[in-house]
């Protein structure tokens, strides 16, 4: 394979109509489906705003109880995995994934009670991602 050909193949992978660009330091999606409240009988429907930034590893949007930004904890030609740093707040926990082929994002946040180790609330979200359009 000539270096033209492997440096373009590295540079832009199109996967599903989404371009993941390898030199694109953030990825903005706009996601919407439903959220599944632990004690709640029937989901809600949400939408929401994600940020990917490759650049500090983060993906930042939850806006759960001070969860905003969790860490990008791997990424892979097909999925993007995340889940709250070590350090964050003890009470709430984010994990989950966005698939790259399908634009699916599935994530639970569950808060925490560390005295009586036990566990309050449980949401699990499932979404279907599309990348923003810039506007200019």
């Amino acid at each position: 394979m000539s270096a033209f050909r492997s440096t373009a193949a590295a540079l832009v992978i199109v996967v599903a109509g989404l371009s993941w660009s390898a030199q694109a330091e953030t990825l903005a999606l706009r996601c919407e489906g439903t959220v599944k409240e632990e004690m709640k009988p029937k989901p809600v429907s949400v939408s929401m705003d994600i940020i990917i930034n490759f650049s500090d590893r983060t993906v930042k949007g939850f806006g759960v109880s001070g969860i905003d930004t969790v860490e990008i904890t791997s990424v892979t030609e097909t999925s993007i995995g995340f889940s709250t740093p070590v350090r964050s707040d003890p009470t709430w926990t984010a994990t989950g994934s966005i698939d790259r082929v399908t634009g699916n994002l599935e994530a639970t946040t569950a808060m925490w009670n560390p005295s009586k180790h036990s566990i309050l609330a449980v949401s699990r979200y499932s979404l279907k991602c599309r990348p923003t359009q810039r506007m200019f």
